[in-house]
C-alpha cells in the first residue's frame, strides 16, 4: 500500500532548549519529509519548513509530487526568508508540480524587508513556474500592489 496524500501540520521546533537541540529537531523533520517522498498531494504547514532550514540537508526528489499546499505560520523568531529557502529547496526537488496552492498571505509573507516584486522572482524563479500549471493563492491580506514580473 503506498500513500498519495498527506498533510503535515507537526511542530518539530516546540520547546528548543539547546542549539544542539535545534538541529536534531532539523535532523528528525528530514527524515520525516524523506519518507513522504511518493507523494502526489502534500500539504505543509510552515512550521515543517522552519526545521527543514535547521537540518542544513538537501531534500529527497519528490517525483510524483503534483499538488503541494502551503499553511502558512508567522513568527517573528525565524526570518521568512529562511522559509523561502526551504521552499525554494522543495520547488527544485519537485520537479512534477503541476498546482501550488498557498492557503493564506499576508503582509510580509515573502519577506519582512523588500517588495513582492523583488522576492516572488527569487522565491518562485521562473524555470520553476513554467512547469506549474496553476498557482492558488487564498486569504490574501495585506496592500494592494501591482507586480511586473
Amino acid at each position: 500500500m503506498s500513500l498519495d496524500t498527506a498533510g503535515v501540520q507537526s511542530d518539530f521546533l516546540y520547546y528548543i532548549t539547546t542549539e544542539s537541540d535545534l538541529f536534531l529537531r532539523g535532523w528528525h523533520a528530514f527524515k520525516f519529509m524523506s519518507g513522504l517522498q511518493n507523494l502526489k498531494s502534500l500539504s505543509l504547514s510552515e512550521k515543517i519548513l522552519k526545521a527543514l532550514y535547521f537540518s542544513q540537508r538537501r531534500l529527497p526528489t519528490f517525483r510524483n509530487l503534483i499538488k503541494l499546499e502551503l499553511i502558512p505560520f508567522y513568527c517573528h523568531d525565524c526570518p521568512r526568508m529562511c522559509v523561502w529557502k526551504v521552499l525554494s529547496s522543495l520547488f527544485e526537488s519537485s520537479p512534477n508540480l503541476e498546482v501550488l496552492i498557498f492557503q493564506e498571505v499576508f503582509k510580509n509573507y515573502f519577506s519582512e524587508d523588500e517588495e513582492l516584486d523583488s522576492v516572488f522572482p527569487v522565491a518562485l524563479p521562473l524555470t520553476f513556474i513554467e512547469h506549474l500549471k496553476e498557482i492558488e493563492f487564498k486569504n490574501f491580506e495585506g496592500r494592494n500592489m501591482n507586480s511586473s514580473w
